[in-house]
C-alpha cells in the first residue's frame, strides 16, 4: 500500500467506505472489516494504536444505527479503518496535490491551513492537559475552561495568520501542490482490494 499512487489509494478508500456503507448484513460488514484489517496489518500500521481511533466510530455506529446495532458498529469501524489505512500510508502533501487540482484555489488553501492548524491546536491541548494533570484539576469545569481557552486561542491564531497573508499580498495558491504521481503496476494491488471489498459488501 505504501508504494501505490496517492490517487489510487484515495480511490481504494472511497471503494472501501462505499463497501462498508452498502453492506447488507453483519456477515458482509464483517468481511469488509476483515479485508481492511488485513491490509492494515500488511501495511505495517500498529493495529493496537489504530484501534484507539476506532472506538468512537464503533460507539456512535452502535448507538445511531437504525438497522441493527452490531451491523452499524461494524459498518462504522470498517469505514473508519479504511480512512486510517489511507492516512497511515499516504502523506497529506501528496493527497493535497490531488485536491488542489479539483478544488478552487482558495478552498484548497483553506484545507491546507486547516490541516496545519489542527496539529498546532493538538499540541496546545496536550500542554493544557499536562498542566491540569500536574495541578490535579481534572474536574469538568476545569476541562471545559481549558477547551474554551484553546478555542479562543485557535481563533486568534487564525486571525493573525490571515492578517499576515493579507499584508504579504495573499492570492490563492500558497499551498505546495507538488507533482501528480504516475501510475505503476503497484497500483493494481489497492484497486483489486477495493473491488474485493465492494463485492464482499454487495454479494455476501
Amino acid at each position: 500500500m505504501h508504494l501505490a499512487s496517492p490517487g489510487v489509494k484515495m480511490l481504494f478508500a472511497a471503494m472501501a467506505v462505499t463497501g462498508a456503507v452498502i453492506s447488507r448484513d453483519l456477515r458482509a460488514a464483517a468481511a469488509v472489516l476483515a479485508v481492511v484489517l488485513a491490509l492494515t496489518v500488511q501495511a505495517g500500521i500498529p493495529v493496537r494504536r489504530a484501534a484507539h481511533f476506532l472506538v468512537y466510530p464503533a460507539v456512535f455506529g452502535w448507538i445511531f444505527s437504525g438497522t441493527g446495532h452490531l451491523l452499524g458498529a461494524f459498518r462504522s469501524v470498517a469505514a473508519a479503518g479504511a480512512l486510517i489505512l489511507l492516512l497511515g500510508t499516504t502523506t497529506f502533501s501528496s493527497m493535497h496535490a490531488i485536491f488542489a487540482r479539483i478544488m478552487p484555489g482558495a478552498l484548497a488553501d483553506s484545507v491546507y491551513m486547516t490541516y496545519r492548524s489542527f496539529f498546532l491546536l493538538a499540541d496546545q491541548m496536550a500542554a493544557v492537559a499536562r498542566v491540569l494533570r500536574l495541578r490535579g484539576s481534572g474536574s469538568v469545569p476545569a476541562v471545559g475552561a481549558a477547551i474554551g481557552t484553546s478555542l479562543v486561542h485557535s481563533i486568534d491564531i487564525g486571525e493573525r495568520v490571515y492578517g499576515v497573508l493579507v499584508i504579504r499580498g495573499y492570492g490563492p495558491g500558497i499551498a505546495p501542490y507538488g507533482d501528480m504521481p504516475r501510475l505503476s503496476s503497484r497500483d493494481a494491488y489497492p484497486v483489486c482490494a477495493g473491488v474485493l471489498i465492494l463485492l464482499a459488501g454487495t454479494m455476501l
